[in-house]
């Protein structure tokens, strides 16, 4: 499926609908499967301290990755690369700030572990990058080159 093109869309991407509703979903997909993989270390680990940095990190990685695709939707509507990859490293600054803020916001306010909840918060944040960069990739190796 991730290999699949369309006639209207780059080389690239998969077919199914626009790039930003397959960088949605493939976020998603990271989001969940991330929470299972780290569920699973945290039954090892068997901390409740650990645990109780699971739920603010889920919510705010969840939150960071949302707000990231508005300036990679706006992004990926260009054909020219240097945009795309403007609005790449715009959103990782983006969910860099939303991350750490939400993070810290958990733990001042909400009282939540401040190691637990930031380090799982990291293991989102690499998680959401390695996904949104892989795609981005693909997105740009199938653009066409301009003719000048």
């Amino acid at each position: 499926m991730l290999l699949a093109t369309t006639s209207n869309s780059p080389e690239g991407m998969t077919s199914g609908g626009s790039p930003i509703s397959r960088l949605a979903l493939a976020l998603l997909a990271t989001l969940v499967l991330t929470a299972a993989l780290l569920s699973g270390v945290l039954v090892l680990v068997n901390s409740a301290n650990a645990w109780r940095g699971l739920l603010p990190a889920v919510v705010v990685a969840t939150i960071s990755a949302a707000v990231s695709l508005v300036p990679l939707a706006l992004g990926i509507r260009s054909t020219k690369p240097e945009r795309v990859m403007g609005a790449f490293i715009l959103a990782g600054m983006v969910r860099m700030v939303v991350t750490l803020g939400g993070g810290m916001l958990a733990v001042s306010v909400g009282g939540y572990p401040l190691q637990a909840t930031m380090l799982l918060l990291v293991a989102f944040y690499v998680a959401v990058l390695a996904v949104e960069a892989t795609l981005l990739g693909k997105f740009l190796w199938g653009l066409k080159p301009e003719r000048t």
